[in-house]
This record gives C-alpha cells, structure tokens and sequence, in this order.
C-alpha cells in the first residue's frame, strides 16, 4: 500500500505548547527502580558526556567574501532574512553533511505501520497535540516543568518503536538488549514526531524526546535498548558511544537564554528584528536548533558589520 508523502498522521486542535494542558491532577503509575553499580554508573555518564559533547554544529563562516554573498552585501529585506533562516535550519536539522538519508525498500510498510499504531492501536491515555507539522506525545501525568536537555533520534518510522516508548514513558516499562522485561523511574519526558511521509525521510532527527531533568543512566540505556532496531544513520560521531550513534543529546535554552537572544534580536537592525517578529513566536525558540542558527545569524552578520 503505497502512503502519500504528504499524508497527515493525525490531526486536532492547533495547541501551542504554552496552552497544552497540564496533567499533574492524574495519579502516577507506580514504578519500581533498578539501582546501578558504581563503576556501571561512571562508565554511563561518560559515554553520556561524549554525546553531550558531540553535538552536531552549525557551519559558521567567517570569510568576508562568503558573507557579503549570503547577505546580498547587507542589502536585507525580512523575506531574505526569514528565507536565510529557513536554508539555515534545513542545513542543520535536514539531511545533510550530518545525516545519512533514509533510503529503504520497506519504507511504505514501516510509515503504514506507524499509522495504524497512530490511528487505531495507540493507547488513548496518552494525551497527544498537533503544532504545525508535529504530533506531541504526553504521558497521563505529564507537567509543564522547564526543559533541561534533549535527544535527538535518527530511526525509521515504526508503529512498534512508538508503542514501546509510549509504555516507557508513561510506565516506565520497557525490554532491554538482552530481552529482560525491565520496570525503572525514567526522567520525566514527553516527545515529538513528525505527522506525515515525507518529514519522517528527509530528517536526521524525525524523533526529539524533551526532559524535564538531566538524562540518567536509566532513562539513556533503556532509550538505546528500546530504540536500536530502528536506527538509520549517524547523529554523532563518537568512538567511545559508537554503540549510541543515532542518539544525540542537547541542552535546551534557558528561558534567560533566551531573553538575551531577543535582546540580540532588538538591538541588531530594524529588518532582522522585524522577519523575527513576522514569522516567530518567542516561545519557539526553546528549538535548540532555532537557538542556534538565530545566534550564527546574529555573529555572522556583527563580523560583516565591523568589516564594512
């Protein structure tokens, strides 16, 4: 059965995150915990740091003669500017330098087996929203606490992969390499995936789960158990977390972050801050990926301002 690419998952309300509802009112499931040895601890956070530390980077360029190209010689209007941005973030979160392109003769079979799981098995207490070309899955007792880091997944669209983070995420159950059920208390999350065909192809990350703490061992390994059948390609390239190279881990921007990059945004010149202020919203720059490519805008177009 061939699945259009333009083919919208799931559709409801328009929620922006800020306006989601909050779900702390529902009981938790109760959840037992699995302790860690001491040296099994370490070795973890360590590989946890080579992701932190692996995060992939925006191309900054410093040449004059490669700016002034860019930037039309500074000549702005808010359409190129919000059209830089665009190519910018395409080049950072597409596929790309970074990525390895999704190519796969059961593609349609694995994004109709995300559909089905999406329409008529997902389980219906987990609240879901749809934001623009995204679909957020919460679980039952999901809360609006501040994101304190990320991960990104490079894995192909698959029903069973959702089903086994749905159970992880709002029971903490999961199976782990060596096929033994497991039960742990994971860092609260909720996650996103993109809503139809052709996002799920022609991203490196279609899977980005939000933490509401710093990610654990636990939370990290049952992630990699859970989600290792379904890697695609290279987030990072780590020698030491080989065995976690479709996972990528970021730190989300503090809202103070944020208030500096506005103010960045303010001071900078009227067409920058007006192709700002036409195509987004503040709260959309909790995108770590947005973050970063306003922020190499910014420090591209200071070195093409001092060298006028």
């Amino acid at each position: 059965m061939q699945i259009p690419n333009n083919f919208n998952i799931i559709r409801s309300n328009n929620y922006g995150l800020k306006n989601r509802t909050n779900y702390t009112n529902l009981a938790p499931l109760s959840k037992d915990t699995v302790s860690f040895k001491h040296n099994e601890q370490a070795k973890s956070y360590n590989i946890k740091n080579r992701l932190v530390q692996s995060q992939s980077e925006i191309k900054f360029i410093t040449d004059i003669d490669e700016l002034n190209k860019k930037y039309n010689n500074g000549d702005l209007t808010p359409q190129s500017v919000y059209e830089i941005i665009e190519d910018m973030y395409k080049q950072y979160r597409h596929v790309c330098e970074y990525a390895v392109k999704y190519e796969s003769d059961t593609y349609d079979e694995d994004f109709l087996n995300l559909c089905i799981y999406m329409l008529i098995c997902r389980p219906r207490q987990i609240p879901i929203r749809h934001q623009q070309s995204w679909i957020f899955r919460f679980s039952p007792t999901h809360s609006d606490n501040d994101i304190k880091e990320r991960m990104s997944l490079n894995v192909s669209p698959n029903g069973d992969m959702l089903k086994k983070l749905d159970e992880f995420m709002s029971k903490g159950i999961y199976t782990d390499k060596d096929n033994n059920e497991k039960n742990i208390n994971p860092i609260p999350f909720y996650y996103k995936i993109p809503d139809d065909k052709e996002q799920w192809g022609n991203r490196q990350d279609p899977v980005t789960l939000y933490f509401t703490d710093k990610i654990d061992d636990d939370t990290l390994n049952a992630i990699r158990d859970i989600t290792a059948p379904y890697q695609r390609g290279i987030l990072n390239h780590s020698e030491e977390a080989k065995d976690y190279n479709w996972m990528l881990i970021e730190k989300s921007p503090t809202d103070e972050e944020i208030d500096k990059l506005y103010e960045r945004i303010e001071n900078s010149n009227e067409v920058v801050a007006q192709a700002i202020h036409d195509n987004f919203e503040k709260h959309t720059f909790t995108s770590a990926g947005l973050f970063k490519v306003v922020s190499t805008m910014l420090d591209e177009l200071d070195i093409l301002k001092a060298n006028k």
